[in-house]
């Protein structure tokens, strides 16, 4: 058999110069921790690799320890950035920088026209899942059609795997953002939280019982269920408000508003608001709503809460 090796065969180049970059620091440890924020390229075999000359990997800002950070190939969120340039003016850290130059060109484009009521649509490989540093494990989230998770739905409908939220976190899923669903008998009896749940997750509806996320706490065992908010809406006639975005009932300032009112957090963190909202595809019936005029002023509205403290 002939083998023939392409010539551009291999990383590409902010990979490799991600890789040359934590391999150097795994030289220069001087007996200080070193880490990466999260996996640092997708490729089990490296990640091995690195994990072999004694790289640990920090899942989140708040698991990285003193020592020195290899910030990732794909980079990280701004505010990941900053709190970690304040430990390293304090001494704490070390950050070497490894995010790709091509994606950091991205992240810059992002960065100039989001303020201009511009929004980012990116486009990616279908099953490119994000991966753990453990291994190289898929990690995902997800939202189940027709709302039937947990076998959730009456009569078994659209479901039957009682045991799901286990499969789930057994895939490699680490949360849940299927509901609101009321008025859908499916909906649970907890409303706008952020919660781990605490049924039995062998049993269906699991997610019917909960404990509520808190800062500092994470469970090992299960997802976490991150739902939208649910309220009573008036305007422009009343209904339930379950924030779904639609020709009909596009996204408002006003519906922004009341949105953000739920308080959708975590325990510890009053100031954090999370708000999920969804649509059902972009079909040319929906598609204004969502990258026309009503989708361009939905993001305008979402500017005022943009400020850092909102």
């Amino acid at each position: 058999m002939k083998v023939i090796v392409a010539k551009t065969a291999g990383f590409c180049w902010g990979v490799k110069r991600a890789m040359d970059a934590v391999l150097e620091a795994s030289v220069r440890r001087d007996g200080r921790a070193v880490q990466t924020l999260g996996p640092l390229i997708h490729n089990p075999q490296a990640l091995e690799l690195i994990g072999r000359r004694g790289v640990a990997v920090a899942e989140g800002p708040d698991q990285v320890q003193s020592g020195t950070v290899v910030i990732r190939a794909h980079g990280i969120p701004i505010q990941d950035l900053r709190g970690l340039k304040e430990r390293q003016a304090r001494g704490e850290l070390k950050i070497v920088n490894a995010t790709c130059p091509e994606v950091a060109k991205v992240h810059n484009k992002i960065k100039k026209w989001s303020p201009k009521g511009y929004f980012t649509v990116i486009l990616g490989s279908h099953g490119h899942f994000s991966r753990s540093g453990n291994g190289g494990a898929p990690r995902y989230a997800f939202i189940h059609g027709n709302w039937a998770l947990g076998n959730g739905n009456p009569g078994g409908a659209e479901c039957g795997v009682d045991e799901e939220l286990s499969v789930l976190f057994e895939s490699g899923c680490y949360a849940d953002y299927t509901f609101p669903s009321a008025p859908h008998p499916s909906q649970p009896p907890i409303v706008n939280q952020i919660f781990w749940p605490t049924g039995d997750l062998q049993q269906r509806r699991a997610y019917d019982h909960g404990a509520a996320a808190r800062v500092g706490e994470r469970r090992h065992d299960r997802i976490l269920m991150v739902e939208g908010p649910l309220a009573l809406g008036l305007h422009p006639r009343p209904r339930i408000e379950a924030a779904a975005i639609t020709a009909h009932d596009p996204g408002t300032p006003e519906r922004v508003a009341r949105w953000a009112r739920q308080g959708i957090g975590i325990k510890g963190r009053p100031e954090w608001v999370f708000v999920k909202v969804h649509t059902h595809g972009a079909p040319e019936p929906q598609a204004e709503s969502l990258l026309g005029a009503p989708g361009q002023a939905l993001h305008q509205a979402l500017q005022r809460y943009n400020d850092g403290q909102r």
